[in-house]
Formats: structure tokens, C-alpha cells, sequence
């Protein structure tokens, strides 16, 4: 089950609550931005149901919120073997800018 919103939290609310909730903040967005520097995250929270959190932070303040929440810990980790497989099979080094 997916779920996506605007919501008028700001991102820094809800980096907050995901870390309260136990998230792992697993990608920061620039990737090298500290804690007070982000633009947006990709969170996990390990639960029965895992959550895929995707937070991002919109021109106007608020963010952009994307919830997958995963019926399994199998299916969540099935989902980052196929980025990686994905990303090793259609991303060619050779093309980069």
C-alpha cells in the first residue's frame, strides 16, 4: 500500500518524528547534507509492516510525503535487490555526463 501527500509539516517535523518512530534515515537529499542542511529523505521503519518513507521538501515549505508500507521485511528487501539489479543492469557508467 502506497500513500501520498502534502502535508503542512515541515520536513524537518517529520524527520523528527520518523527518528522518534524509529526510522533509519537511509539517504539524505543532497547526499552529503547534514541533519539541518536537508532538502528531503528516504527513511525505514522497521515494523511488522516495514514503511518506505520518502520526504521532500517543496518550494512553498511544505513536503512531499510518500509512505510504502510493505506487507513483509521479504518484500521490502526484495525491492532493493531489484534497485540494485536495476541500477547494475541500466545505468551505464560509460554515459555519464
Amino acid at each position: 500500500m502506497s500513500y501520498s501527500a502534502k502535508t503542512p509539516m515541515t520536513l524537518e517535523e517529520l524527520y523528527l518524528e520518523q527518528k522518534a518512530l524509529g526510522g533509519e534515515i537511509v539517504l539524505r537529499i543532497p547526499f552529503d547534507a547534514k541533519d539541518d542542511e536537508i532538502d528531503g529523505f528516504i527513511s525505514l521503519i522497521n515494523d511488522a509492516y516495514p514503511v518506505l518513507c520518502i520526504c521532500v521538501k517543496s518550494p512553498t515549505e511544505k513536503t512531499f510525503v510518500t509512505n510504502i508500507v510493505f506487507d513483509s521485511k521479504k518484500r521490502l528487501r526484495d525491492l532493493g535487490t531489484m534497485l540494485l539489479a536495476g541500477s547494475m543492469l541500466y545505468i551505464n557508467d560509460e554515459k555519464e555526463n
